[in-house]
């Protein structure tokens, strides 16, 4: 699975360690360390079968729910 990082996410990232910063430099760069490294070992797990089908349902829900 591939994880895109786009801009609007990098940009909410920034501020979540913006305000985090605003109370410890250390913490925010933790927080932002340990974010990133949980995205990518998401991104290197595998989806079987079952798992693909449900993530399917969810997003023609999601879209769903959109267009309702």
């Amino acid at each position: 699975m591939k994880i895109i990082q786009s801009k609007r996410f990098r940009a909410q990232l920034s501020k979540i360690v913006e305000f985090i910063t605003e109370h410890s430099k250390d913490t925010a760069e933790n927080f932002k360390t340990s974010f990133l490294r949980e995205q990518a070992s998401l991104a290197l797990c595998r989806i079987n079968l079952v798992d693909q089908k449900a993530l399917t349902m969810i997003k023609l829900k999601i879209s769903y729910s959109r267009v309702s």
